[in-house]
Formats: C-alpha cells, structure tokens, sequence
C-alpha cells in the first residue's frame, strides 16, 4: 500500500499487475488507491480465473481487466471470465510461458478472439510494427527495460544481463502445460531441484492440484534479487537490455527510441505497399 500510495503524485493512470491467485489482495488496497487504478492485470497461470475477475471487478467496478495469457485456450477462458482486454505473453518471456511465441500467439488472437490483445516477448521496432499489423492493441516491455537508468535491479542482476544473450535460460514445467521460463546461474543446483519437483508432480493425475503445487514450488525458489542460489524469472528478451538502455538510457527515452523506429518501419511498409499497387 506504501508503494501504491505513490501514485497519488503521478501524472498518468495507474496501472497495477498481480498474481492471478493471490486471494485477497484487492482487500488490502485502500479505497484512496483503488480509486486511482485504471488498470489491472492479471498474471498468467490461474486456476481459478473467474474467481479473481469477479473479486477485482466488485473491489474496483471502474478498472479495466487485463488477464495474462500464453494459449489460444487461455484467451477462451479469458474472454468467458469476462476480461476486457489480453496480454499475449510468448515464449520467448520470462516466468511462465507457453508453447507459441509472442507473434504467433498473437496471430492466433488476432484470427480467433474479439478481446483486444497486446504483446509480450522480445519487442523493439521491428516486433512491434509487426505487432501494429497484426492489430495488437499495443506492445509490453519488460526485461527490455532492465537496464534503464530507472532500474531498481541489484547490480549483480544487471551484470548477468549485459553478458546474456538469452541463452543462459531454461524452460520448466512444459510436460504438464504450465512452463516457467528462468535464468539459473552456472553450477546452480535450483534448477535440477525443480526438475526434479516437476517429475514428482508428474505422478499426480488431479491437473488442477498438480498446477496448484507446481505454482507453489516456483515460487518457493523464484526470487528477484541477486541470482546465487535461486532462480530469477528472465527471458531471452533480456538480451535487449543492453542493446536498449544498458544503464545510460532512461525507460521515456527506451520507449521513445523503440516508438519512432516502430514508426519509421511502418512508413516503409506503406511505401513498399505503394510501388507493388
């Protein structure tokens, strides 16, 4: 609430992202700062999507509903629930992900859903006059921005992102639909822990409980922080860091540079559009 309070001295909408699962959250917002909400997004992975849709829509009836989503039948379910909007997160992002990347899962949307839908995964210019023809709605970045000047990421952090090239990653949990894409540091043992949590999982045949107990154990050793010792959420999107801010560049001057790139190949689509008529 501390955090969410600053919004109160911003000069934009507010937008806030949280777990899908995380019951009662909403109730621990004051009224002052729901008031200032306009948007609200879900996060992807959610067993209980229509559960959460309802209590975010009776806690705060004025914002719009954004849900997460990494399949064509995440989006289904999504729209059922009563989402206004979707975040189509590729596979390319970090933390959990599905099997499409983003601009495939993105022309699945675009062929199948009535949502408007924005993308996630490995956006600059080129992805995102891309993402523009495709009639997304707008673009996400995330680990893009990591190394803006704004960043709060420890330095350790950051030093693993300027070596990376997106490679460093794995991808967890794809044998029961519900891959978490992580950065383990080298000789890192958490990461064949979880393997080895995901296996187990394997043998439970109740879906639901499996997805419930998988969730559970990423976050038991997903952290944030320094690398050492645990695994951090980080997609082969983080590559572009270095190449979109590495530490000089602030998020304004990020999205600006990515804006007019985005339009200046835009302006080449029409124009080459133009000669072929």
């Amino acid at each position: 609430n501390v955090k969410l309070s600053l919004a109160r001295f911003a000069h934009a909408p507010l937008a806030i992202k949280t777990g899908s699962d995380q019951t009662g959250f909403a109730d621990r917002i004051s009224n002052a700062v729901l008031h200032d909400i306009d948007t609200i997004v879900l996060a992807a992975g959610s067993v209980n999507t229509a559960t959460r849709v309802r209590e975010w829509r009776n806690r705060c009836p004025h914002a719009r509903l954004i849900l997460e989503i990494t399949s064509r039948q995440e989006a289904v379910d999504a729209q059922r629930a009563g989402a206004d909007a979707l975040l189509a997160k590729g596979h390319e992002a970090g933390g959990f992900v599905g099997d499409a990347t983003a601009f495939i899962l993105g022309q699945q949307l675009a062929a199948s859903s009535p949502l408007p839908f924005y993308l996630q995964g490995g956006i600059g210019p080129n992805t995102a006059a891309a993402a523009t023809v495709l009639g997304a709605a707008g673009i996400v970045l995330c680990q893009e921005l990591a190394l803006s000047r704004e960043s709060p990421l420890p330095d350790e952090m950051k030093s693993v992102l300027r070596r990376t090239d997106g490679s460093d990653t794995i991808c967890i949990g794809a044998e029961f639909d519900a891959a978490c894409r992580l950065y383990v540091a080298p000789k890192d043992p958490a990461g064949e822990a979880l393997r080895e949590i995901a296996d187990t999982l394997m043998g439970n045949s109740d879906r639901r409980e499996r997805l419930v107990l998988w969730r559970r154990a990423v976050q038991g050793v997903v952290h944030q922080g320094a690398p050492e010792g645990r695994l951090w959420p980080m997609g082969q999107e983080a590559a572009l860091a270095t190449r979109w801010s590495g530490g000089r560049t602030t998020v304004s001057e990020v999205i600006e540079n990515i804006l007019s790139g985005c339009a200046r190949n835009l302006r080449h689509v029409r124009l080459f559009a133009t000669s072929r008529a």
